[in-house]
């Protein structure tokens, strides 16, 4: 890493960008639907019976299937160290794809659930379809996120941790 693309301070002990503020918004923006399900699901574990029915139609669950690929950009963001398989690897190198995805399955659900008539679209719509879009834009246009998703820590650097410990 002879010339840096950003300031020493983004860069992590293993000479990778670190993953930034906006990288992680994004991939939990597009990881939501699940995301809210498990919280909700563990918030409400232990609530009584009409607490839960007051929740029931936050969601629809055919929503989660445009998490799947967020999922997984999550997975491989949680797991971006040298030890990492190869197919951790592989999904990280393809993870800003892969939320372009997850963003078009999302619209195209929204889509076949609504209709194609945005007059029927809602203020809640449209500001998931906005964050959406921004997600989707940022992670494709922005320097710092297609940098970062070309980067992943060197497998070689698994051995000199073995070797500190």
């Amino acid at each position: 890493m002879s010339h840096p693309d950003f300031p020493l301070v983004r860069y992590n002990r293993y000479g990778v960008l670190r993953i930034n503020l906006m990288t992680v918004i994004a991939i939990l923006f597009m990881s939501r639907h699940v995301l809210t399900f498990v919280i909700l699901g563990i918030a409400l574990s232990r609530a009584q019976p009409s607490s839960r029915n007051a929740f029931s139609g936050l969601f629809e669950p055919i929503f989660m299937l445009a998490d799947i690929p967020a999922l997984l950009v999550l997975l491989a963001a949680i797991s971006r160290h040298p030890k990492s398989g190869m197919t951790l690897r592989i999904i990280w190198r393809g993870g800003a794809w892969l939320l372009l995805g997850s963003a078009a399955i999302y619209l195209g659900l929204l889509s076949r659930q609504m209709g194609d008539d945005p007059a029927r679209y809602g203020w809640t719509a449209w500001t998931m379809v906005a964050g959406t879009a921004l997600s989707a834009v940022y992670v494709i246009i922005a320097r710092y996120p297609r940098t970062l998703f070309r980067q992943y820590p060197d497998a070689s650097l698994a051995e000199e941790d073995t070797g500190k410990s």
